[in-house]
């Protein structure tokens, strides 16, 4: 793709972000009447809803390189520092792509788009929990009730991205106690004695 159409690429998805944090609409024809663009150009690019939504949210990820962050945490010297190091480029995420998360979250009851978008990037997190969770395996550090799957689901639902909004949003916890006790929990609960 050329550089006019990176552009109009980026302008598109900026414009999909701003309308989702804002609680707007996020049809085609909505996006590329607020983008300046034909709704033809918007199918170019992402060819359906679901396409342009989790374009979106993989946007904000690659925007702040947190996929270099995480591969750089997963490679800690040892399990744990990997687990600890992991949840805390988390953590500094949250806040990042909290706005978009609560709107897919919350249409992905009724709209097939948002779901996909959604679960895309939630099936992406627990990938990176898996990959942490057999670090702690093959280090023999994971307890031994927990199996690889399992242990992965506990990280992955313990750590949703809303329970920043409900204790740091909500409950005013300060996002270093939070991060500090989910570190804590998650090491209690999967690590052996």
């Amino acid at each position: 793709m050329n550089a006019a159409g990176m552009a109009t690429r980026s302008k598109i998805l900026d414009v999909t972000l701003r309308r989702l944090m804002e609680g707007h609409g996020v049809s085609m024809q909505e996006i590329a009447a607020a983008a300046g663009v034909t709704r033809q150009t918007v199918h170019f690019h992402f060819s359906s809803r679901a396409g342009l939504l989790t374009a979106a949210a993989r946007y904000i990820d690659a925007q702040s390189r947190v996929g270099e962050r995480m591969a750089a945490a997963l490679d800690a010297p040892t399990a744990r520092q990997a687990l600890e190091a992991t949840l805390r480029v988390w953590f500094d995420q949250v806040p990042r792509i909290l706005p978009v998360a609560r709107a897919l979250q919350a249409g992905a009851e009724g709209d097939d788009d948002a779901a996909t978008a959604w679960w895309d990037r939630m099936d992406a997190l627990r990938a990176v929990f898996r990959r942490v969770v057999q670090r702690l395996a093959d280090d023999c550090e994971l307890d031994e009730q927990w199996s690889i799957d399992d242990a992965t689901d506990l990280l992955w639902s313990s750590n949703h991205p809303l329970i920043w909004d409900l204790l740091v949003g909500h409950r005013n916890w300060e996002p270093d106690r939070l991060v500090d006790h989910q570190v804590e929990i998650a090491q209690r609960l999967l690590i052996g004695s």
